[in-house]
């Protein structure tokens, strides 16, 4: 028998049924989880991007000793904080004698 004649198809007629079937909605599945791979792959360089960005923020801001700057300005103002509210109050003394020694007019 000369089987050019009579071509041998490898697949089964059930599994023709179901690829009739499912075809559409496996291939709608496919195009979808492409998609939904292309926007992965959209938001991990968006990501990078912005990881790298805060990272260069981060070495501008706190990067080669400007923290410590930043802690002594800070122990600075919070010490010149203290002499003000100290001279305040010796303000508020020397203003409350001054006013207890003006006769009322």
């Amino acid at each position: 028998m000369d089987r050019t004649l009579f071509p041998v198809n490898d697949t089964h007629p059930v599994e023709l049924a179901v690829q009739s079937m499912l075809g559409p909605n496996l291939e709608k599945l496919n195009r979808q989880l492409e998609s939904l791979h292309e926007s992965q792959a959209t938001l991990i360089m968006r990501l990078q991007i912005m990881q790298a960005d805060l990272d260069q923020f981060d070495k501008r801001c706190f990067g080669s000793g400007v923290a410590s700057e930043q802690a002594q300005i800070v122990q600075r103002v919070t010490e010149l904080k203290k002499r003000l509210r100290a001279v305040n109050k010796t303000l508020g003394v020397v203003a409350g004698r001054m006013q207890a020694r003006v006769p009322a007019t």
